[in-house]
């Protein structure tokens, strides 16, 4: 390039199309294309749907008990929950695994995680914070100060071509109104407002957050106030 005089991109968008695809090769004949206004990569606007669902998080404090760390799995599992249902999904799969302090040594270690597959592949808080529940029990161990605990849903499909169960008893379409009806209003009202009784009341195990910088431009609590001294007016800066 040097040797060509070729210093800059736009040299470089003169040179013909021949002599870069023959020395640069075929990328480099789409550098070449693309400068020149000719688009070789298509453009996606619109994000695929996951494969894979994960929600987890490190403890403020470190949880001891069953029903602190069952509300914090409950929580994790509600949010896959509802990311499934905005790309209209239905998980097939969930996992869920907890674990100590690996940076206390003086403590004891533990890390266990269980996974379940569902009867019927599905987007429900209820249902998905049931398996959930019973998948805990089974890993969940007494004397242990849980740090860090997570839920993955997996073996997603879209929610029109779900494989039923024969027996399947669970009433699909009320869990789905109440979904909509939940989803419409945290939409509206915020998130969280309504939610499940098994997250609990008072998160004891959320991280600290007195650090955590406002959010000036999505939260009207946190939008910047402007005050003039008293008997002086506000001076504009151009």
């Amino acid at each position: 390039m040097q040797e060509k005089g070729i210093v800059t991109a736009y040299d470089f968008s003169r040179l013909p199309q021949t002599w870069v695809k023959k020395i640069l090769t075929v990328e480099g004949e789409k550098t070449w294309m693309e400068l020149n206004g000719k688009p070789c990569i298509s453009l996606d606007v619109q994000s695929p749907d996951k494969k894979s669902i994960t929600s987890s998080r490190s403890f403020g404090d470190m949880v001891t008990t069953f029903d602190n760390l069952s509300e914090a799995v409950a929580t994790f599992t509600s949010h896959c929950a509802a990311r499934l249902r905005r790309q209209k999904s239905c998980a097939g799969t969930l996992l869920v695994y907890i674990q100590s302090n690996r940076f206390r040594t003086e403590m004891e270690q533990y890390v266990n995680s269980f996974q379940v597959e569902l009867p019927v592949p599905t987007n429900s808080d209820m249902e998905l914070v049931h398996y959930a529940n019973l998948s805990l029990r089974r890993i969940y161990r007494d004397g242990i100060a849980y740090k860090r605990a997570g839920v993955v849903v997996s073996r997603i499909v879209p929610e029109e071509n779900i494989q039923m169960n024969l027996f399947d008893e669970v009433d699909r379409a009320r869990h789905r109104k109440l979904m909509d009806a939940v989803d419409t209003i945290n939409r509206k009202m915020g998130r969280d407002q309504v939610k499940l009784a098994a997250r609990g009341i008072v998160s004891r195990w959320k991280p600290h957050n007195e650090y955590l910088s406002p959010c000036y431009t999505t939260n009207f609590k946190d939008i910047l106030h402007v005050k003039a001294d008293e008997g002086l007016p506000l001076k504009k800066e151009y």
